[in-house]
């Protein structure tokens, strides 16, 4: 009914909405030139810390670390728990894919590791100053121990690496007893199978996972870039060198480790250091850039 209280009720509405409808219209292009109604992606992880909660963090870290001497003095317990919970909060906001970065190249100073000598700095009964150095060109990392003034005594570990497959290396390294740890953690186990047998269905098998890159050869669970984060580093020498001539000299064979970079930004790169790569051998390395030739 025309003149019912609805009927005017819904009029009045109208009427008073009308103004701003033409405003909203007039500012329709505008807004939507601006991107005003388009779906924000969520922010990466790795940038939700801000620039300044960072650099806060960053120095947290190293007056943390400042009693152990850049790791010269190795680190107490309380001191070691302390600096590793900050670093570890400083890793969740790693970037993607660190380890084929090219700001990883470069010259970089150890701040802080709770690695042993000598790659915490100490050579004997001296303490100098520890660089980890990247050639991505030449795809070589290198160690270095300076000690005093011009580095009057050096040493130098060179090495050589490749992006890591996942798969655990031996641990070869001495046991304080003196004994070798025989296993080979790294061995992959072939369950089920006869030697030497395969069944005609594997070739189909096979064919069939190619086309499911993402999928493991189990076809359970995707496959982890393990290359994405880490590096086996396979060493080639050692050299100490006394006022620039060399005393002493050691060849590698069948001699390597496990580098996870697990942070990194321009200034800043944290590695996880390991003889097998499981987790449970790491040292870390926390480490400022000096220089980016």
């Amino acid at each position: 009914m025309a003149g019912s209280p609805t009927n005017l009720r819904t009029l009045l509405i109208f009427a008073a909405a009308a103004p701003y409808a033409v405003s909203f219209r007039a500012a329709l292009p505008v807004l939507l030139r601006r991107g005003a109604f388009e779906r924000r992606p969520l922010r990466p992880s790795y940038l939700a810390a801000a620039p300044a909660e960072i650099t806060d963090l960053k120095g947290r870290i190293l007056a943390a670390a400042a009693p152990t001497r850049r790791g010269t003095l190795s680190p107490d317990a309380e001191t070691s728990t302390r600096v590793d919970a900050l670093v570890r909060t400083l890793e969740a906001a790693c970037p993607p894919e660190p380890a084929r970065d090219v700001r990883v190249g470069g010259r970089w100073f150890v701040d802080y590791t709770d690695a042993p000598p000598p790659s915490n700095g100490v050579l004997g009964p001296f303490a100098g100053e520890a660089f980890q150095e990247v050639d991505l060109a030449r795809g070589t990392y290198s160690n270095l121990l300076e000690v005093g003034p011009g580095g009057w005594l050096a040493a130098r570990l060179d090495a050589t690496y490749a992006e890591w497959d996942g798969v655990l290396l031996q641990d070869t390294r001495k046991t304080a007893d003196g004994g070798g740890k025989e296993e080979a953690v790294g061995a992959a186990e072939n369950i089920g199978a006869d030697q030497g047998q395969t069944s005609p269905l594997d070739g189909l098998l096979e064919t069939v996972r190619g086309f499911f890159p993402g999928v493991s050869s189990e076809g359970r669970k995707p496959v982890e870039d393990y290359g994405a984060s880490c590096w086996k580093v396979d060493f080639r020498s050692l050299s100490i060198k006394l006022l620039g001539i060399e005393i002493f000299q050691k060849k590698f064979e069948d001699t390597a480790r496990i580098w996870k970079m697990t942070y990194l930004d321009d200034e800043t790169r944290v590695v996880r250091a390991g003889a097998t790569g499981a987790g449970d051998d790491d040292f870390v390395f926390y480490m400022t850039k000096v220089d980016d030739t």
